[in-house]
């Protein structure tokens, strides 16, 4: 499910939204909404950047040993 941050005030018989709430909603309602101007999508999964992860082992290019074989027959 999506969550949203409430922008405009909004009110139904069975829930009550202030602005400044963050709301997890179905994903065709947090659209609706979002389309609509009354909420707008977050995001809170922070993207890993690159230099945090592990660097990845660094390798040289070799000749297999049949290459070699061949070569100095």
């Amino acid at each position: 499910m999506p969550r949203v941050r409430i922008l405009d005030a909004i009110r139904f018989t069975s829930y009550e939204h202030k602005p400044g709430d963050l709301v997890d909603l179905p994903g065709d309602i947090a659209a609706t909404w979002c389309h609509n101007g009354l909420a707008e999508l977050v995001r809170s999964d922070r993207a890993e950047a690159p230099e945090a992860s592990e660097p990845a082992q660094e390798t040289t290019a070799t000749k297999s040993r049949a290459s070699r074989a061949r070569k100095s027959d």
